[in-house]
């Protein structure tokens, strides 16, 4: 026999259905406590409620695994392009720490300078920001070595945003930045060595109009197109501008008007 237990049997109240090889499931109205149900030995048999309670688990298991998957897959899609912004964002944060965004810099490690520089031996000039170094690398590229002072950066994060800057800067007529290094809370610049020094070595018309003019001769309009260069690329200072004659032992300054005001040396 193969059947399902027929509802009407609601109106018993003993229920004896045992070794009739029943199969399906019992209804829901012959499943109230009050009553008595025997249904053994019908293995195919089942009651409705377990039914429905393994039919949600499943349903709930579907549900969870379906969220489970949207959100994998949405991680998937949304943490690379969290991770590819990062360091846009931080693309100004050079440091010896992570090297992040250093272009073109390189990291020195402070040994390297130390022997670069036969332990800082040379001064070659100084600053407000700090004292210059010459060094020469063990490949036998001169380099000038820049100890900033303590107080020219707040921290690491000004230092780095520094070094950012100065990697991505190039132009023919601007000292090549080489690298950088930060450890034992100094921070130090590496560039290119000029071999001829400072424009100031090199420029002697003004301090010849200062010191070996007979009066001397202030210039007022001093700057860089007022500097002309001859065919040897030799400087030469043109356009006096505001002239003034310093005249010896005298109190008081006479003054020849050719144009107006510029630079005035503080001095």
């Amino acid at each position: 026999m193969n059947s399902n237990v027929h509802s009407s049997l609601i109106d018993c109240q003993y229920r004896y259905v045992q070794n009739n090889m029943l199969s399906g499931r019992v209804p829901s109205g012959l499943l109230d406590k009050d009553l008595i149900l025997n249904y053994t030995g019908n293995t195919n048999l089942h009651k409705g409620g377990s039914g429905e309670h393994h039919k949600k688990i499943i349903i709930g298991t579907s549900v969870g695994a379906a969220v489970l998957l949207i959100v994998t897959i949405t991680s998937c899609i949304l943490l690379p392009k969290g991770k590819k912004n990062t360091p846009k964002r931080d693309k100004l944060l050079v440091s010896s720490f992570d090297g992040a965004g250093t272009e073109a810099a390189h990291c020195f490690t402070l040994s390297e300078l130390e022997d670069a520089t036969n332990n800082f031996e040379r001064k070659v000039g100084s600053g407000g920001f700090g004292v210059v170094y010459y060094g020469k690398l063990k490949h036998g590229k001169e380099i000038a070595v820049k100890v900033l002072a303590n107080d020219s950066f707040q921290g690491k994060r000004e230092f780095s945003n520094e070094v950012a800057l100065l990697s991505r800067i190039h132009h023919r007529n601007l000292v090549h930045f080489l690298g950088y290094c930060q450890e034992d809370g100094k921070g130090i610049l590496v560039y290119e060595f000029m071999h001829n020094g400072t424009l100031k070595e090199h420029l002697y018309g003004i301090e010849y109009l200062h010191t070996g003019c007979v009066p001397s001769v202030i210039h007022r309009d001093l700057k860089t197109s007022n500097i002309l260069l001859d065919k040897n690329m030799r400087a030469k200072v043109s356009d006096f501008g505001l002239s003034k004659l310093a005249v010896d032992g005298a109190s008081h300054v006479s003054s020849i008007v050719r144009g107006t005001v510029g630079y005035l040396d503080p001095e």
